[in-house]
């Protein structure tokens, strides 16, 4: 087969590879490729904030997690995939995000390890947690969904402690000597930063 505005078939070879990828056509003895996709559901973090996260696809370059660190786990209700989640990827950006790698590891069907690079964006003023987190890995109409228990951090609010009684009149400081002014702190988190999100 050759289109109108191919002048010969050397030209509708170059032509039709890309037709096949825009269409999602793949030639005879080919074979599609399913795409998995990862989503975690919003966390609330008792009433003082919330983290959201971004869907991930797997990169393209299969990953094997890394048998030498402490993962986060959690399993598939259906049985069909292990989720890692790598504590020591954790990375913050200056767009309010921090970053993660994950691990899905298929259970019922022989396959590579899929990785991810997932992205969190905070929302509020909260200690840092871990806590479970509702997961699902999508393909074809299909939702393996389960709990596992992510890293929670705020990176969006740095006024985190507050001075206790602050003065409005500025103090005076004597140029020379060893005595220094008291400023009094107190942690602006409830609970000292350990709040325990239910849901």
């Amino acid at each position: 087969m050759c289109f109108s505005h191919c002048n010969a078939w050397s030209s509708c070879k170059l032509v039709l590879p890309f037709f096949f990828m825009l269409v999602g056509v793949v030639p005879a003895g080919g074979q599609t490729k399913t795409q998995v996709r990862l989503e975690f559901d919003p966390k609330a973090i008792m009433q003082q904030g919330t983290v959201t996260f971004f869907p991930s696809y797997p990169d393209e370059v299969a990953t094997s997690p890394p048998s030498d660190k402490d993962m986060l786990r959690g399993y598939s209700e259906d049985g069909a995939f292990e989720l890692l989640v790598d504590r020591q990827s954790v990375s913050f950006n200056q767009y309010g995000n921090y970053t993660f790698n994950a691990f899905a590891i298929p259970l019922k069907e022989k396959g590579n390890s899929l990785s991810f690079f997932v992205s969190a964006h905070p929302q509020g003023k909260f200690g840092d947690v871990e806590d479970a987190v509702k997961f699902h890995l999508r393909q074809e109409g299909k939702d393996s969904s389960g709990l596992i228990p992510l890293p929670l951090h705020t990176i969006g609010s740095n006024d985190l402690l507050e001075p206790v009684n602050p003065s409005s009149f500025a103090e005076a400081i004597k140029l020379s000597g060893t005595v220094q002014p008291a400023i009094r702190l107190r942690s602006a988190l409830p609970d000292l930063g350990r709040p325990r999100a239910t849901g």
